[in-house]
């Protein structure tokens, strides 16, 4: 008879948690100092509101009794977006989405495990945590102190192996189950790779990216499994848009294959249809599913009629710094490749309106609602944009230049340790901040190209430093393929490239295509003909027709004044 009441107690109490369901919290400072008085461990949900798994794991396991109650009983949940908590997003990127994190009351990871788990797996896994809640891993130590007798060259040698292993040189991509192009690994093999390898990686990699991008509406998948580019992810996120943009306009440049540029059409249309927020900035995402939790391959294979008909699959509407200050450097490249003033406007509107989101620390806002906690991914997006803008220009001062060095100032300030390395963000949220190599290897880069803009070598110290921390021992135990370590180095030896631009009163068509050829680490200037400086002045003499140099410190190219002229200098005819 006892027994029979206990099973009816236990019973009533698991239905009577699952009723109330889990009481997901935010994450913060004071949900670790109540774990640690209520002896509880933290159980992190880092989801994507477009994730198709995401949906499913909510539907199914986060609404199991067991699991609800044996959640409420022995965890403090903590439920984040990912997209709104960038934060969180680049620390946990190897594991989602959604990503499940369990830490201790110290914010310690436990364990870490990517994408949807099923009820009975989750319950055994927890119990298991709760059994043994030792981590599962050690932490690197990142923050150590930096040990400068180390080989550079043969680690930077050990980083190109690596670059090499990874690359499907056949189908392109990875060489892995997913298939997507890496924005840091295409403009690597771009830029600065140029072997028949890599050029051909680059050929199979857009020829594969094409089935990514959606032939009703537009806009890029996020990515393909199977190791092929056939079975689509069909979620569409702003920064894939902005990323592929980029690289279908590169491609064009560089091969002048109308498909890629046709493909670049095809995204701003998208963009400008499905994520066009209020006329100036862009919404974050579209959900891969029109019935969230249910697959949506069927409904893509349909045409543009027979979609509508069932409905549109919902937009995440938050319009965030990082997403819309990539697409506006994007819509710069968009405007130099196709001589278009329409996306040039946007992107400065879109920069005036991020600019406002600068916050009495001299960071910007993640959002427009004010989170007091400053990503350092928003930071490096908004120097991005920054960066494009000035070159777009081409003046020595402007309010862009202002914020640039404002926010190269108070990055350096607020976000340097004392190794020389910057954490991942700025903020309580309970957890330390970390640095994460890749915002390291970033920065590193924005901070070398700042240096000569603004001929102050502290930030090129800045970038040397970081250099030497991303290929500390315990550093390079944290990643495997970083082709943006190799290109910070090379540009830290290698002059840079000034492209001096004499405007007169007619079209500069062939600016505009060195403007879109020209590689991160360069500057461009523009110049009406009775500015021209006193140390320019007879570069130009006898030009009665616009024209640019491309200048080193040593020497400069000849005259270039028609597109023909300015694609002959980046590609062989």
């Amino acid at each position: 008879m006892r027994r029979a009441l206990l099973l009816l107690f236990i019973i009533f109490t698991i239905s009577l948690q699952a009723a109330e369901g889990i009481q997901w919290r935010k994450m913060s400072g004071e949900i670790f100092k109540e774990a640690k008085a209520e002896n509880k461990m933290v159980l992190l949900n880092l989801e994507a509101n477009w994730c198709h798994w995401c949906h499913v794991m909510h539907d199914s396991t986060y609404s199991n009794p067991e699991v609800v109650a044996y959640i409420n009983a022995h965890f403090i949940p903590v439920s984040a977006d990912q997209d709104a908590s960038p934060e969180l997003s680049i620390r946990y990127k190897e594991y989602g989405w959604p990503a499940t994190i369990f830490l201790n009351a110290d914010g310690e990871d436990i364990v870490k495990r990517a994408g949807y788990i099923a009820p009975q797996w989750f319950l055994k896994l927890m119990k298991a945590i709760v059994k043994d809640p030792s981590p599962e891993l050690p932490l690197a130590q990142t923050k150590a102190d930096l040990n400068y007798d180390i080989d550079l060259t043969a680690k930077l040698k050990r980083v190109e192996n690596n670059f090499d292993a990874s690359l499907d040189y056949e189908r392109g991509g990875f060489d892995q189950n997913q298939k997507y192009i890496a924005w840091d690994t295409y403009e690597y093999a771009r830029f600065f790779k140029t072997t028949d390898s890599t050029q051909q990686w680059l050929n199979a990699s857009v020829n594969g990216a094409y089935g990514l991008v959606d032939p009703v509406w537009g806009g890029v998948y996020q990515y393909s499994t199977h190791n092929d580019w056939e079975h689509l992810h069909f979620e569409k996120l702003m920064m894939v848009q902005a990323r592929y943009l980029n690289i279908f306009l590169y491609d064009y440049l560089y091969t002048h294959n109308p498909n890629s540029l046709d493909k670049a059409d095809q995204i701003i249309a998208y963009i400008d249809r499905f994520l066009n927020y209020d006329g100036v900035l862009y919404s974050n995402a579209q959900d891969a599913d029109v019935i969230k939790g249910e697959h949506a391959e069927a409904f893509f294979a349909l045409n543009e009629a027979q979609r509508l008909a069932q409905g549109i699959p919902a937009i995440d509407s938050n319009v965030f710094t990082e997403r819309n200050a990539q697409i506006a450097a994007s819509l710069l490249l968009y405007g130099s490749v196709k001589n278009a003033q329409v996306p040039k406007d946007r992107a400065y509107a879109i920069a005036d309106v991020l600019l406002q989101r600068v916050a009495s620390n001299g960071l910007y806002f993640h959002a427009d609602k004010q989170r007091p906690v400053f990503s350092l991914k928003d930071q490096i997006a908004m120097a991005n944009m920054l960066i494009a803008l000035i070159k777009d220009k081409g003046e020595a001062t402007n309010k862009y230049t202002q914020a640039l060095d404002d926010l190269m100032v108070n990055i350096a300030k607020q976000y340097g340790l004392t190794n020389g390395s910057l954490k991942s963000f700025v903020g309580n949220i309970g957890l330390d901040a970390l640095p994460i190599v890749e915002e390291n290897i970033h920065m590193g880069r924005i901070f070398n190209w700042y240096a000569e803009f603004s001929k102050d070598d502290n930030f090129k110290d800045y970038a040397e430093k970081i250099l030497v921390y991303v290929l500390q021992d315990e550093t390079m135990k944290t990643y495997y393929n970083e082709p943006a370590v190799l290109m910070l180095a090379q540009e830290l030896k290698q002059e840079a490239f000034h492209y001096v631009n004499l405007k007169m009163e007619e079209e500069n068509i062939a600016y505009e295509i060195l403007k879109a050829y020209a590689p991160f680490y360069s500057y461009l200037h523009s110049y009406a003909q009775g500015d021209l400086p006193l140390d320019k002045k007879e570069l130009f003499e006898g030009f009665e027709v616009s024209t640019t140099l491309i200048c080193t410190d040593r020497y400069c190219s000849p005259p270039v004044s028609t597109k023909k002229e300015a694609q002959a200098f980046f590609v062989e005819p």
